[in-house]
């Protein structure tokens, strides 16, 4: 929206253009020394090892000992994922949070560079950012994919099951985040950060050279749009139903996941074999899993800004937007952070995951968990022996088997998005803005 705003004000002919010097100093000179310290932490991110699945407890016969069962980087992942025929998780892994991150950041350093060399008009260049930047949070697919998937691969028995009153059999299985997954959200999130701030630095100066040429501010037009018309209702009434369905979002379970095979039926207590994924409960089950540490913490809070916090502010900030005054000093404000907000939200990079989730996940079982059923492999099918030993109940062919399915949160998900479109756009008609053909 930002994008389409700034870009159809005045075409690349306007006499403003024509009059506008090069880019501010600012963006020119920071710009390319942050990108290099951003693009050190993205190789950083990629190359280190960036999580990892941990085993402990204990079995008959030395069966179990604790252990790693894998652990990965890009490469790594990238490799295995692939041998696992996981291709969406490929995808995002290694499109949306491997090689799209460089390109962003290329692509929003070549374009500035561009305009300020006269080489392509402030309006294409605006244009250019606000596809960029839409993109751009796509990136942050592959941190969403580590969270749920450390909240399904969290496997415990609560406990010691006791064998024939002579043995003990206790497992406990978790995915430890590391240094690398901070790193990339923290890049990733920079990344955003750069690319919001060459918009808004470009728009700034074509603002600047339209007041020049006596056309007045973009920002602050003359004639406040008509009172209560249609757009502004459209607009206050989607961003506030938007605001109720992303609150809706993230209580109702997005997903549900049935935990089943040997592994699945050995998890206790019994009801945590079935997973009810909201945002909420994503984001407590991290907090209390046995690998919960500072980057684990690091990655609940980015998820729920980015899936609640800024969805949400998005929508409220268009709401005020539209019961307020354009030229007032409020809905300037309102705007200008809705589109920060609107850089950062996430609810559509969120449907994508989780329609990953229920696609594939059978796929990605042994890529998390290996061959770790591969000592109990002549005894988990085995109804009779296990009955006698008291674990009738664990028997399955399956080392691990979740079934996923989705659920009502995800409506509510989509539903928010769909509102947001409606909201941008009947902001843009409330304000007189066209988008430029």
């Amino acid at each position: 929206p930002f994008g389409r705003m700034a870009s159809s004000s005045i075409s690349a002919k306007d006499e403003g253009c024509k009059q506008g010097d090069h880019v501010p100093s600012r963006l020119r000179i920071c710009l390319p020394f942050f990108a290099a310290a951003d693009l050190s932490l993205l190789c950083a991110a990629h190359l280190l090892k960036g999580a990892s699945m941990q085993v402990s407890g204990e079995a008959p016969l030395g069966l179990l000992q604790p252990h790693t069962a894998s652990e990965d980087n890009l490469i790594s992942a990238a490799r295995r994922l692939g041998s696992a025929h996981a291709w969406v998780s490929f995808a995002i892994v290694v499109g949306l949070s491997g090689l799209w991150p460089y390109v962003k950041l290329l692509a929003t350093l070549l374009v500035v560079m561009l305009v300020d060399a006269r080489r392509c008009a402030v309006d294409q260049g605006l244009r250019y950012l606000w596809i960029i930047e839409v993109l751009g949070k796509y990136s942050f697919a592959d941190v969403f994919l580590t969270c749920i998937n450390a909240v399904i691969f969290d496997i415990s028995t609560g406990g010691k099951y006791r064998i024939m009153g002579l043995f003990n059999l206790e497992l406990n299985m978790w995915m430890e985040l590391q240094f690398a997954c901070a790193a990339l959200i923290t890049a990733v999130t920079f990344s955003a950060f750069l690319t919001h701030w060459a918009l808004h630095e470009l728009h700034r100066m074509k603002s600047e050279a339209h007041v020049a040429v006596g056309h007045g501010s973009l920002d602050v037009p003359g004639v406040d749009p008509p009172s209560w018309s249609r757009y502004r209702i459209l607009a206050a009434v989607a961003a506030l139903c938007g605001a109720g369905l992303v609150v809706l979002g993230s209580v109702l379970p997005l997903a549900r996941v049935e935990r089943g095979g040997f592994l699945g039926n050995l998890i206790r207590p019994t009801d945590d074999r079935s997973l009810s994924l909201s945002v909420f409960s994503i984001c407590s089950r991290m907090l209390h899993s046995g690998g919960s540490n500072a980057v684990s913490t690091i990655l609940v809070v980015y998820f729920f800004a980015l899936t609640v916090v800024a969805p949400l502010l998005e929508f409220v900030l268009l709401a005020v937007d539209a019961f307020s005054s354009r030229s007032g000093r409020i809905a300037r404000r309102a705007r200008m952070c809705a589109r920060w907000a609107h850089s950062f939200g996430c609810l559509d990079v969120l449907l994508i995951v989780v329609g990953a989730l229920v696609l594939e996940l059978h796929t990605v079982v042994k890529f998390n968990i290996g061959d770790e059923c591969e000592p109990f492999g002549s005894l988990m099918g085995d109804k009779t022996l296990l009955r006698l030993a008291g674990l009738g109940f664990a028997a399955s062919t399956s080392c691990f088997d979740p079934r996923p399915s989705l659920a009502c949160g995800s409506a509510a998900v989509l539903g928010a998005v769909a509102l947001r479109w409606s909201a941008w756009h009947a902001h843009e008609a409330m304000h007189g803005v066209q988008k430029d053909d």
